[in-house]
């Protein structure tokens, strides 16, 4: 009886062993997963840091974009003016010039 006895006992001491390796081998799995998941959601985290720091160089680029489009119509604005007055100028001096040639034609 004894000896049934030392058998139950080494029997249930080799199955909690079982159980006991069965845990710890799943929980250095969980373990891995955890590690794997801080290690995405580090990863993560960075991708999200460069996409806002893009993000900012393209509204930066934008509105520079914008300022030299301003700047392009302000100076296409001079323009114009510049033409219109050049125009105006060589009206006068056809005036001035069809005047003259009458004035010569008549002395």
């Amino acid at each position: 009886e004894n000896e049934t006895f030392s058998e139950t006992v080494a029997s249930s001491f080799l199955e909690l062993m079982e159980k006991g390796n069965q845990t710890i081998s799943e929980l250095n799995s969980i373990t891995t997963n955890v590690l794997e998941l801080k290690k995405n959601q580090d990863s993560l985290s960075s991708t999200v840091e460069s996409v806002k720091e893009l993000e900012e160089q393209k509204q930066i680029q934008m509105e520079s974009f914008a300022s030299s489009i301003t700047s392009l119509a302000a100076k296409e604005d001079m323009n114009l003016t510049q033409v219109q007055l050049v125009s105006e100028a060589i009206s006068d001096l056809k005036q001035k010039h069809l005047q003259l040639v009458a004035e010569f034609r008549e002395s």
